[in-house]
């Protein structure tokens, strides 16, 4: 058996070459700045929304809720009971 002494072609990589990962754009500074200055605003502005609601609430009916969050607030912070 003679060997084959002509040129073998070039079949190439078995996949293709993985593109270059560039680098993730940065978050522009002012993007950030309104982020961190939103959350706080948001929460006094959502704050003074849930009191406006409650000194809205007729006063019987305020005085049951906090009844009934006194009562719920006691129950979850009962001592543990040993047996």
């Amino acid at each position: 058996m003679a060997h084959d002494s002509s040129p073998k072609r070039s079949v190439g990589p078995l996949w293709p070459a993985t593109p270059q990962r560039t680098a993730p754009e940065p978050v522009p500074a002012g993007l950030l700045r309104a982020l961190v200055l939103a959350l706080p605003l948001s929460l006094l502005l959502w704050s003074g929304v849930a009191a406006a609601a409650w000194h809205s609430t007729p006063r019987p009916i305020r005085h049951e809720l906090h009844q009934d969050m006194a009562k719920l607030w006691h129950r979850a912070h009962k001592p543990a009971r040993h047996n």
